[in-house]
């Protein structure tokens, strides 16, 4: 019975980290699409919201990470 416990503890930890990585790699491309698109639209001749968009998505992740982590314990 404890076995299963621990088996089914460790999958669950598993299918949430995964998760979060999917949550990463998304949020990082829909930044540099939204943000080609963006520089495309505005033509700035800089890539400035290729370069920022994927930034900011990146911190609201993290900050959703941390505050599922601290929700946690």
């Amino acid at each position: 019975m404890l076995i299963r416990l621990e088996k089914k503890n460790n999958q669950n930890l598993i299918q949430k980290y995964l998760g979060l990585a999917a949550q990463f790699i998304a949020a990082i491309l829909i930044g540099v699409f939204l943000g080609k698109f963006l520089d495309k639209k505005f033509s700035s001749g800089k890539y400035l919201f290729t370069w920022i968009l994927p930034m900011l998505f990146i911190f609201a992740i993290l900050f959703s990470v941390v505050r599922d982590v601290f929700k946690d314990k």
